[in-house]
């Protein structure tokens, strides 16, 4: 039996008896091998992976991006309170706010549209 490595690109038909064995980031196409020697591909790259150690590598990029998203939501919740009024406690006050702002944007949608309509009819 001759074992061979094929790949191929997304959308493109797996041959039959082939299995996916890994993604190749670089060249954007799935590594495939026979079925049974897919697997034994897979989990030897990953063992490899691991010996390598990337996966430290990987926790401290992890790290470095929550906290760079915890700060970045702690700037937009300081925007927030900056630009909205916070002092409307109630529900209904500020649902009203909403309707109101609402229908000024229909109402004026509505009047640009009728403005249309009155220009192309004359």
């Amino acid at each position: 039996m001759k074992l061979t490595m094929r790949q191929r690109r997304e959308g493109e038909k797996i041959p039959r008896g082939y299995g996916i064995a890994y993604f190749n980031v670089p060249r954007y196409t799935w590594v495939l091998f026979p079925i049974p020697f897919n697997l034994i591909v897979k989990w030897a790259r990953q063992f490899l992976w691991y010996l390598k150690k990337e996966h430290y590598k990987m926790e401290a990029l992890w790290k470095a991006h929550e906290q760079g998203f915890d700060k970045s939501k702690k700037r937009i919740l300081e925007l927030m309170n900056e630009n909205f009024d916070l002092k409307e406690k109630t529900r209904e006050e500020s649902h009203a706010r909403y309707r109101e702002g609402y229908e000024k944007g229909w109402n004026a949608c509505v009047q640009k549209m009728e403005g249309m309509i009155d220009e192309r009819s004359c």
